[in-house]
């Protein structure tokens, strides 16, 4: 109505006096034309005009400045300077971005998102420049797309929205000030998602949501039969007939379900809370009292209550097919889905990541699920100096994907097919990568060739064509790995803490190097390598690993466990493994377990247990 009201008189110009309108930004000789504009208008912004195709851009010219300023801005503005600036991204959306350009974005609440196109060279970048403050990204008028993401596939064909999107973009930086920088997004999206860009940096930036996606509450005070508890600000919810349901713009799901309760005081996930046996009362905004129809209370005050609807449809920020990208000094304190997901890149650093709730904030949890996940990456993953946790899942999953041998339509051709529910749709091969099949009862590659065709079957079963003729002891079930997309990997001086689940998951054949890093109190195993071809269908062999000068304090044991999934194993799956000068300070006693690995090295390092000193032998159980 406030739109209709605003219009009102340009309608009545238009059909009283049959003029042309002269409402000052919508003049138009054309009657019709002003009809079909005002009536555009009122419909709300065009994702179509605020996001076109490269065809309908403009080239720069490079080395300019432009100006964005939601508050004080003006889309009919040159944008050229502060006074000047535009008030939406849109207008930076209609160019293709030059060497030398840069786009400087006043704090403020965005309502369109950045979708980049452009080239810069290494020497002068295209600089996207989010200035000091809050930069609040709308729900509701984001660009979106389908993106087919890695172990977060339930919601394919669900559009995900997305607040800055580089689509063939090179030589690009993003930057802020660090600690004074924040993205903020007000509904579940992609912060950042690039597809198909090379030489691209994000430095010094704070990434945040308004309104997690994971519920939580602290309890503050327990007498009798209640607990007492606060919901940390931000955290929406609403209490109704003693249930509490969480929600945001966009979703909503009722208290219960997957959820941990974290114990701040000692670090560590431990206890349990069932909402089903529960009466809870709002006793103020942000002041709930949660009484047990039965029982006592299972939580002690100073503990967290962390819930989440555990359908993966969305990611914190999507790589897909890019290279050479670089993680500098920024800041995650909370994300949606699969954490940071690098899908088929090559070449990928963060340096001095910190993944942590804000200090002095009441939240617990900054990662839905993963902190950093890497399926089917090539050239070089280095982590290095960066601080991983508060999730609900592994601080680093690094692996590739078995395929199902489902068809041999042709000697050079097989049928394969993506076998998880939650990995499908993306393009898992390119034409000269090399393939290995493996058995899956054993997990051991016995052939190779090369592909040479592809074609699609559907969103699940590919076609290859080979250079070569398919060995012939294939057997039902076997899959294959591109092994042409396998990374080295090196870790170093980085701690991983406030963990339910693994530190580390490692599956590749190229070299791996865990160095300097502290894992304080995973709850399960701090590194795991396993490799499978019957549950997620991560692949694959590791053949040069090295984990070395680590300290591993109170984790899940085995702290390291290098554990193949081989149905009926025959041989060697995993080797040449050396763990060497860590200190492990141990619940239970057991250090390292391996199975079906050859050529393990574990020389050098210190187990504890209760403050004493025990003996390698009792520590290691290498088989």
């Amino acid at each position: 109505m406030e739109k209709l009201r605003l219009f009102l008189p340009a309608l009545q110009e238009l059909f009283l006096s049959r003029k042309p309108c002269s409402c000052r930004s919508y003049s138009m000789q054309n009657p019709m034309a002003s009809l079909l504009f005002i009536l555009a208008m009122l419909a709300g912004p065009c994702p179509a005009a605020d996001y076109p195709e490269r065809t309908e851009r403009t080239q720069s010219a490079g080395n300019h400045v432009w100006h964005i300023d939601p508050d004080k801005g003006n889309d009919g503005n040159p944008g050229t300077t502060p006074s000047t600036a535009w008030k939406s991204m849109a207008p930076a959306n209609r160019l293709i971005m030059a060497r030398g350009d840069t786009l400087v974005i006043h704090p403020g609440e965005h309502a369109v998102s950045l979708a980049l196109m452009g080239e810069g060279s290494k020497q002068a970048p295209v600089t996207i420049r989010f200035m000091p403050g809050r930069h609040i990204f709308k729900h509701g008028a984001l660009m979106t797309g389908k993106p087919q993401i890695s172990n977060t596939n339930d919601a394919p064909n669900e559009p995900k929205a997305m607040a800055v999107r580089l689509m063939e973009a090179k030589n690009i930086r993003l930057e802020g000030k660090p600690g004074a920088t924040d993205i903020l997004l007000e509904g579940k999206a992609i912060f950042v998602c690039m597809e198909h860009a090379e030489n691209v940096s994000l430095n010094g930036l704070g990434f945040d949501y308004l309104h997690p996606t994971m519920g939580e509450f602290l309890v503050t005070e327990v007498e009798g039969d209640t607990m007492k508890a606060t919901i940390p600000d931000g955290i929406l919810y609403t209490v109704k007939d003693g249930n509490l349901t969480w929600h945001g713009p966009g979703w909503e799901f009722r208290m219960g379900g997957y959820s941990k309760v974290f114990d701040s005081a000692s670090g560590t996930f431990q206890g349990r809370f069932d909402p089903g046996k529960t009466v809870i009362r709002e006793l103020s905004p942000g002041k709930i009292s949660v009484t047990f129809k039965e029982g006592s209370p299972t939580m002690k005050p100073g503990q967290s209550y962390q819930n989440r609807n555990t359908r993966r449809d969305c990611c914190g920020f999507f790589q897909y097919r890019s290279k050479n990208i670089l993680w500098n000094n920024c800041h995650i304190y909370y994300m949606h889905g699969m954490g940071v997901v690098s899908q088929f890149c090559e070449n990928i650093m963060f340096s001095r990541l910190n993944i942590a709730p804000r200090p002095r904030s009441l939240r617990t949890s900054s990662s839905w699920a993963d902190n950093l996940h890497f399926s089917g990456c090539r050239g070089k993953i280095i982590v290095k100096d960066c601080v991983l946790g508060a999730s609900h899942d592994d601080a680093i999953n690094v692996h590739g994907t078995h395929l199902r041998i489902v068809g041999r339509p042709a000697p050079n051709k097989i049928t394969v097919r993506f076998m998880h529910p939650q990995t499908f749709g993306f393009d898992a091969f390119a034409p000269g990568d090399r393939i290995d099949y493996v058995s899956s009862n054993t997990l051991v590659p016995y052939a190779s060739n090369t592909v040479s065709g592809i074609n699609q079957l559907n969103e699940k079963e590919i076609e290859l064509t080979l250079q070569h003729p398919n060995p012939g002891n294939i057997q039902p079930d076997d899959v294959v790995e591109n092994v042409t997309w396998t990374p080295s990997v090196h870790i170093s001086n980085t701690v991983c803490r406030h963990i339910p689940t693994r530190g580390f998951l490692l599956t590749t054949r190229k070299p791996v190097l865990v160095e300097r890093c502290r894992f304080e109190k995973t709850g399960m195993p701090a590194i795991l390598v396993e490799d499978d071809a019957s549950g997620w269908y991560e692949s694959g062999v590791v053949r040069n690993m090295t984990i070395s000068r680590n300290t591993f304090i109170q984790c899940g044991e085995a702290v390291i466990q290098i554990v193949p999934h081989a149905p009926r194993p025959e041989g060697e799956v995993h080797r040449n493994i050396t763990i060497t000068g860590n200190t492990f300070d141990l619940k239970n006693g057991t250090a390292i377990r391996t199975r079906h690995t050859g050529s393990v090295k574990a020389e050098k390092n210190t187990f504890t247990k209760d403050g004493k000193k025990i003996p390698e032998e009792k520590a290691v159980d290498i088989r």
